[in-house]
């Protein structure tokens, strides 16, 4: 952990929590799940690899995102299995899901003692707050199957997408309650950096004192320098780049093959600045191990 005076004037009351890298490694699993969903159509279907991986592809371009659940759909629409004999929808979409859940359920993981940190902020009255580019659904499913959905305040997320895109199975259980959650989901069309935090936390209608307030009070962590820690240069509040989630560089070449650029540069490590640049910012601090954000955060 990097020495800053951040950590010592600055009374934290909310907390910007990103997800994905900073929470759960979603990138190590997502390699994994993509590359698993591919195979699988390549065995079940017989068709080469790389017209496989140039369709998935073009469909998650499309679509603008890798978390779009309506892959067979598309990959049918764009042609892909126009020459495959005894095509079934339902049973592809139902062997693709189950080579995703086996990826998902075996590597993503939360990071250790990140739910310690939530845990002790929720009982210090800190607010623990999601503000993620990931769509709502699927982040919130994260925040559930990583059991710390009863620590977390709001989640501010991006659009979800079309529904019908959603397996039945899911559809059914979306209608019957059964994904509801105890906190607040909002969706948002605006991505980090550029987030309203006076809107995020809910603050009074007075720049001059919302300023101040998030300055001296509000605590940023994430895994990304462009997005994260850019957010907590433009408010001035105290940034955490959590370097443990810095993903792995076949990971992220893997993830390229299905991956729209967007969506690549937005789990890519990325820092906009050199380090002599770096040792000039007294709100960011860099975090090697989640562990250290006791002390930072007076927990």
């Amino acid at each position: 952990m990097e020495k800053s005076p951040a950590t010592i004037t600055r009374d934290i009351k909310d907390i910007i929590w990103d997800a994905d890298n900073t929470i759960w490694n979603w990138v190590r699993y997502a390699a994994r799940a993509y590359q698993a969903m591919s195979d699988c159509i390549i065995a079940e279907t017989g068709l080469p690899e790389e017209q496989v991986v140039a369709q998935m592809k073009r469909f998650y371009t499309t679509a603008g995102t890798l978390e779009n659940a309506g892959l067979i759909q598309g990959l049918e629409s764009q042609g892909l299995f126009k020459t495959v004999k005894n095509y079934d929808r339902n049973a592809l979409i139902s062997k693709v899901r189950k080579a995703f859940g086996e990826m998902r359920n075996r590597h993503l993981k939360r990071y250790a003692h990140v739910k310690a940190v939530m845990d002790k902020a929720q009982k210090k009255g800190i607010n623990n707050i999601i503000v993620t580019d990931a769509p709502g659904f699927h982040a919130v499913r994260r925040l559930v199957r990583s059991k710390i959905d009863n620590l977390v305040k709001r989640a501010y997320a991006m659009p979800s997408g079309d529904p019908g895109n959603l397996a039945g199975d899911v559809q059914e259980k979306i209608r019957a309650g059964k994904y509801a959650v105890q906190f607040e989901v909002i969706e948002i069309n605006v991505e980090k950096p550029n987030t309203n935090l006076e809107e995020v936390l809910r603050l009074e209608n007075n720049q001059a004192a919302n300023a101040e307030y998030i300055r001296n009070h509000v605590a940023i962590i994430g895994d990304n320098d462009q997005k994260d820690m850019a957010l907590a240069r433009k408010w001035g509040c105290l940034g955490i780049h959590a370097l443990w989630g810095l993903p792995d560089a076949e990971d992220i070449m893997t993830l390229k093959k299905f991956s729209p650029q967007s969506a690549a540069a937005r789990n890519a490590p990325m820092t906009s600045k050199n380090h002599t640049d770096f040792a000039n910012e007294t709100n960011i601090i860099r975090v090697k191990k989640p562990g250290d954000l006791d002390k930072i955060l007076r927990l």
